[in-house]
């Protein structure tokens, strides 16, 4: 009976370990992906390493030793892309053409010391990227730079899921007017007034048998007295 009770208070014991670890690891993963993605892409093993060090507690890193893998591991989670110019196979300048094909709005960061054959000034004028970050100077100016480009990529998909909000929203209108039984209608004014939206039931109770053949009439035509025309417009 002794021993029932000790193995009892055992596994609770042990349950609760196992609660608190489970919990503490779920925390821990919270706050590895709650920090934002960036990509590092570059042939040096040593540099890689180097801004696994300098970066890795600030943001989720991805590591690519070339510029196809580089493109592959492009998605939309990706905030940032930190970018060599000079690497074996596909080099920094294709890389960066394929990125943008994928999306265009990932800010991407030239951070090389190749110079041999354009200068900066001419890869930012030929390539127009995010930033361009010279290696070997301090991590602070990376730093700043990863985190402007955050900022603006966070802007982008907050406009661009606006937009899909306000268009969600459009459609929603446009079907509520559709399937109404009564004339609904919006116009332009001046002397030459034109419909810019009508909806199906207007159009057929003034006698047209589509919506598009309404809309090549003028709004004048529907006034029974011309002098009218002066009272709403």
């Amino acid at each position: 009976m002794e021993n029932e009770k000790k193995n009892d208070e055992f596994d609770i014991f042990r349950n609760t370990k196992d609660d608190i670890s489970k919990a503490q690891s779920d925390s821990t993963d919270k706050q590895y992906n709650s920090k934002p993605i960036v990509l590092i892409i570059d042939d040096d093993q040593n540099i890689r390493d180097a801004l696994m060090i300098s970066l890795g507690k600030k943001y989720n890193l991805i590591l690519c030793s070339n510029g196809w893998d580089g493109i592959n591991r492009v998605s939309p989670q990706v905030y940032t892309v930190i970018l060599d110019i000079k690497m074996e196979g596909k080099n920094g300048f294709d890389t960066f053409i394929e990125i943008k094909q994928k999306n265009e709005y990932v800010p991407i960061i030239f951070h090389s010391a190749y110079q041999d054959l354009k200068s900066p000034f001419e890869i930012i004028n030929d390539f127009r990227p995010f930033g361009y970050v010279v290696k070997g100077e301090s991590n602070k100016q990376l730093l700043t730079m990863i985190d402007s480009g955050i900022d603006y990529y966070n802007q982008i998909n907050k406009n661009i899921l606006l937009g899909k909000k306000l268009q969600i929203q459009e459609e929603q209108y446009r079907t509520l007017v559709n399937n109404l039984n009564v004339g609904v209608y919006r116009n332009t004014g001046g002397l030459k007034g034109s419909f810019l939206q009508a909806n199906p039931a207007l159009a057929k109770i003034l006698g047209y048998e589509t919506v598009d053949e309404f809309m090549k009439k003028s709004v004048s035509d529907f006034y029974l007295n011309q002098k009218d025309r002066e009272t709403f417009v």
